[in-house]
């Protein structure tokens, strides 16, 4: 289950959007695991807030990411 909604007045500046994502509740949480974004100049931050780290991948047979 993905949220999504445009942030606050004092944030609109310099956010686009906020956004949160639940893997145990979704329709298929195993696609969760990966995520493909192609670079745009943006900046972005990512916050988890389970005990599972986040990992970065350099391409898409990498298996154990950084």
């Amino acid at each position: 289950m993905v949220l999504k909604r445009a942030p606050r007045p004092a944030l609109r500046p310099f956010v686009q959007v906020v956004w949160a994502t639940d893997e145990v509740q979704g329709p298929r949480p195993f696609l969760a695991h990966r995520e493909h974004v192609l670079p745009t100049g943006q900046a972005h931050i990512a916050l988890r807030l389970s005990d599972d780290p986040l990992r970065l991948f350099d391409a898409v047979d990498d298996t154990s990411g950084r």
